[in-house]
């Protein structure tokens, strides 16, 4: 089974976890009460702009930090040596399943029943990896998805966490196969959404 199956399956069983769970704990996957009292069709769309700039934030300080920080570097050389290559469908389908996935199961099911706090150390626990060279991708991903949670919170609407959880993995996965820092340039063949304006902003 290549990668792409491989991780098509565990996404696919992450919707099948997230909907038993809704399911057993009696949550709405989807929605729930926010902090706001919006008419739905402005929610939704309030969701959706929120969502952008949460992602085209952190999109951005991504690429600063992999630019000024080893621990960043560090982490985008391995994720690089990992994953690539990938081409703009291979990414796209992996950022649409990750975001989709992990939205309906943390924020979804398990915040809808457990809480932010609690689901927002689950979402940390589940990106620990194999390696000890790795753990600052845990703990970014713990601070992320304490994002995803607040915008869920704040919204009620789960389509907030998925769209800013798309974007990031879209972007950030254009920037890994797309920047090479050994070779010191930034391949402008895979530029993603944000473009080689935020890549080009990284490199100064």
């Amino acid at each position: 089974m290549n990668r792409g199956a491989t991780a098509g399956l565990i996404y696919l069983l992450t919707i099948g976890v997230a909907l038993v769970w809704g399911a057993w704990a009696e949550v709405d996957l989807l929605c729930r009460p926010g902090l706001w009292a919006f008419p739905r069709p402005v929610s939704l769309a309030c969701a959706v702009a929120l969502g952008l700039a949460y992602a085209f934030l952190i999109v951005r300080i991504t690429r600063l930090l992999v630019k000024r920080s080893r621990w960043a570097l560090r982490l985008h050389r391995t994720f690089r040596e990992l994953l690539y290559p990938l081409n703009g469908a291979a990414i796209a389908g992996l950022a649409i399943a990750s975001g989709v996935a992990e939205e309906l199961l943390f924020r979804g099911a398990m915040q809808g029943s457990l809480g932010w706090a609690l689901t927002t150390i689950f979402f940390g626990i589940a990106h620990v990896p194999p390696s000890r060279s790795l753990i600052p991708w845990t703990l970014s991903a713990l601070v992320v998805g304490a994002g995803f949670g607040a915008l869920y919170l704040v919204t009620g609407e789960l389509l907030a966490p998925v769209v800013a959880h798309v974007v990031i993995n879209h972007e950030n996965l254009h920037f890994l196969m797309g920047y090479d820092p050994d070779a010191g340039s930034a391949s402008r063949s895979n530029p993603g959404l944000v473009g080689m304006r935020a890549t080009r902003s990284a490199e100064r």
